[in-house]
């Protein structure tokens, strides 16, 4: 093949039904398949053919024929995962077996080489030659972290392996957490406590919370109360703490009853360095104020979103309302604009994710991601109801549109009661009737005088001033 061949990435053409492969305008595979599929990195491109599939070669030579139920993409290793009549192996970009097809399962490789294989309902470990390197013999196996060791479990009792197989940690807990700065969590009969990268019980499980070491110290709960333990395992901090959370630069945020605080490494408190503050965080995020602008700090007091509103109000699932010269928008948890601060008045959103605003004195409404699913051209906008259903008033008359911001009806009633039993009592032409949730006037407007429906009556009161109970047809009950 000519050095032009070699250089180009082979396309796909169509004929008969069926594709095949072309490079400079020469056919180089016949087209003969269902699919071809984009080519990887590694050069091969996957191919389908009556439901089975294989892989080609840039040169259009067929390394893997298509009698694969499954293929996957080929890994860092060059090997591709495939399976057949519910076995699983992998393959080299050859078409050789590295692994053969007769495991149950296998999973992705790490960045070691070490793949989880599955027989018999029983788990180990192969290197990427293929070789067994921790016999299957285990219920369940995750990953090697990068520390060389696996999370193992054997009898419904966890514990820890090292890249030959050896316990590290005993198989005898009923969970163990990721390692982090050398230590994992372990739990045993309903308790935490720490265990160390050889294997060591530095913390017998006593706690009923944890978090990870932080600058030699970490948060521990007993009883509902929290305070530091150091990685010998000693109280250092006495357990009195509302709550409690990760050191960082030397000092950590606890909650001394209800009141947050900074504590150092001594346990000496002091309050938080603004001058007015939230009591509780919101998306991670607390509230401060510093002079007479407000901003937010994550747990560690780091500035996240810097004090410069006039207002602002605590993070609401991601977005936070904000305040400058009296104009107001929407930030994210990072202080990015999500709406530039240009409402008049911006209100807290409800329950289906909806914020009215008012601009040049209309009404509208936005989402949290700054769409205005109403635009403002309304004289007002009510709360939305169950039904995700609100009233809207223009020009002294009321209308209904939903939380997509469609008008089921147009602005045209007197007045408007809030939907009960799924219809509205409405006035029109200082008559009464009753709409449902799609606006149809199902009891047209007839009455003096109508109350919302309850157990499928309303009260009304007929032209000639006689009440009278209907049901939800009209009919007299």
């Amino acid at each position: 093949m000519s050095e032009s061949l070699l250089n180009t990435l082979p396309t796909l053409f169509f004929a008969e039904g069926k594709y095949g492969l072309l490079c400079d305008g020469k056919e180089i595979l016949s087209p003969s398949y269902d699919a071809i599929y984009p080519f990887e990195d590694a050069g091969m491109a996957a191919i389908e053919k009556d439901g089975l599939f294989g892989f080609v070669n840039r040169y259009g030579h067929v390394i893997i024929p298509p009698i694969y139920d499954h293929v996957h993409a080929f890994n860092a290793f060059g090997l591709t995962h495939v399976e057949k009549d519910g076995k699983h192996g992998y393959l080299n970009t050859l078409g050789e077996a590295v692994i053969h097809l007769e495991y149950d399962k296998l999973y992705a490789f790490d960045t070691m080489g070490y793949v989880s294989a599955k027989v018999n309902g029983k788990m180990g470990f192969l290197n990427q030659n293929g070789t067994v390197v921790v016999p299957l013999e285990y219920d369940m196996t995750y990953s090697y972290d990068t520390n060389g060791l696996a999370h193992v479990v054997k009898d419904f009792k966890h514990g820890c392996i090292d890249r030959d197989g050896h316990e590290i940690v005993p198989i005898k807990y009923d969970a163990i957490f990721t390692f982090k700065g050398g230590f994992a969590p372990v739990s045993a009969c309903g308790k935490i406590g720490f265990v160390c990268e050889d294997g060591r019980e530095i913390v017998k499980p006593q706690y009923s919370r944890v978090q990870n070491f932080s600058e030699g110290l970490a948060a521990v709960c007993k009883e509902g109360l929290w305070g530091f333990i150091d990685e010998e395992g000693r109280e250092v901090i006495e357990i009195r703490f509302t709550l409690a959370f990760p050191f960082r630069k030397g000092k950590a945020l606890v909650y001394d009853s209800k009141e947050p605080k900074l504590i150092d490494k001594a346990g000496n408190l002091s309050f938080l360095p603004f001058d007015e503050y939230d009591t509780l965080f919101f998306d991670r995020r607390l509230r401060v104020r510093i002079g007479n602008r407000w901003g937010f700090v994550d747990y560690n007091m780091n500035a996240i979103v810097s004090p410069i509103f006039d207002q602002a109000w605590s993070f609401d699932k991601g977005v936070a309302r904000v305040c400058v010269d009296g104009k107001y928008g929407l930030i994210d948890t990072e202080g990015n604009f999500i709406v530039e601060t240009k409402y008049d008045q911006l209100f807290p959103f409800q329950k289906n994710g909806l914020s009215h605003f008012v601009e040049d004195n209309l009404h509208g409404l936005v989402n949290r991601e700054g769409k205005e699913i109403v635009a403002a051209r309304y004289d007002n906008i009510l709360s939305f109801q169950t039904n995700n259903l609100s009233e809207v008033i223009l020009g002294g008359f009321f209308g209904i549109v939903n939380s997509k911001g469609e008008e089921i009806i147009a602005p045209k009633y007197q007045r408007m009661f809030l939907y009960k039993e799924h219809l509205a009592a409405v006035k029109k032409n200082d008559l009464w009737g009753y709409v449902d949730e799609s606006g149809n006037e199902v009891i047209k407007p007839c009455y003096v005088m109508a109350k919302s429906f309850n157990k499928g009556l309303a009260e009304v009161v007929t032209t000639d001033g006689k009440p009278l109970m209907i049901d939800t047809s009209g009919n007299p009950a």
